[in-house]
């Protein structure tokens, strides 16, 4: 576990001592009759950006990954009440350390998408989570052929961006993040594809709770919507008291030589007529 991942458990631990003081303090007769007295949810990348620069996520590799998954599990166990998801932990994985890996990056770039055919993508079906998929799948096979299976098991990364919920040392749900093939760029600097969770929905049930896991771009893609619509595994509350959210796009012209940007933000708005300021 690096310097920054230590100092972070650190405080995590810490954080958690308060969190428990404080509801032994308010709720002390009934909390040894609970299983889960409270909840803490981090950031995304929370294990992933440098703490001198916010704005580099960087994914660490598998064995440093490991190390720090082990450093949750003894924070769980040692907060037991806590429900604990820890952000997302970004790393990546060699192909070449378990014999299977290339099949199953291969299945999920294949499957990434819901309820279509993977040749349909070819003809205009746009319904995939990532619009990179089909890219880094012709790469994946083509390099393949061209550079052999051994170049490309001792060159080639899976990159995933995964959260966890703990309760009391184990491990209560996993998920993965699904959209934005942009996921990789300036990760590592390895050759890395971004393996979408195809094979499991972000629903689940912990201690009789309903959950939806999205992380970050899931929820601008409707991830869930649509998950939910291709298998209603329970109904699905709109989010953040009955608001939708808009993406407004807003074009910013050339400056100083520079090539024009496109500038995406979120606009947390009610169903309805647009404001003036929305209609750009």
């Amino acid at each position: 576990m690096n310097n920054n991942n230590h100092d972070r458990i650190t405080m995590l631990n810490n954080f958690c001592q308060k969190i428990d003081e404080v509801v032994r303090k308010i709720n002390q007769p009934n909390i040894d009759q609970q299983e889960c007295h409270s909840m803490i949810i981090l950031p995304e990348y929370y294990f992933s950006r440098n703490m001198k620069s916010a704005l580099v996520a960087k994914a660490m590799d598998e064995d440093t990954k490991n190390k720090l998954f082990k450093g949750l599990i003894e924070t769980s166990k040692l907060h037991s009440k806590t429900l604990l998801i820890p952000g997302t932990i970004a790393f990546r994985k060699s192909l070449k350390t378990k014999p299977n890996r290339f099949e199953k990056l291969f299945s999920h770039l294949n499957n990434d998408k819901i309820n279509e055919p993977f040749d349909q993508d070819y003809y205009g079906k746009k319904d995939a989570h990532n619009p990179g998929s089909i890219e880094q799948l012709v790469q994946l096979v083509y390099s393949r052929i061209f550079f052999g299976e051994k170049y490309v098991l001792e060159n080639f990364h899976i990159y995933q961006n995964k959260t966890y919920a703990m309760l009391n040392g184990e491990t209560k749900f996993k998920y993965a993040k699904k959209a934005g093939f942009f996921e990789t760029q300036g990760a590592t600097s390895e050759i890395q594809f971004h393996a979408p969770d195809t094979q499991r929905s972000g629903f689940a049930e912990i201690l009789g709770k309903k959950f939806c896991f999205e992380i970050c771009y899931d929820h601008s893609e409707g991830i869930a919507r649509k998950e939910k619509e291709k298998n209603d595994p329970f109904s699905l509350p709109p989010p953040l008291s009955y608001s939708t959210f808009r993406c407004s796009r807003i074009q910013r012209g050339q400056r100083r030589g520079q090539a024009k940007r496109i500038l995406y933000t979120c606009i947390n708005k009610p169903r309805g007529k647009r404001s003036k300021k929305t209609r750009k």
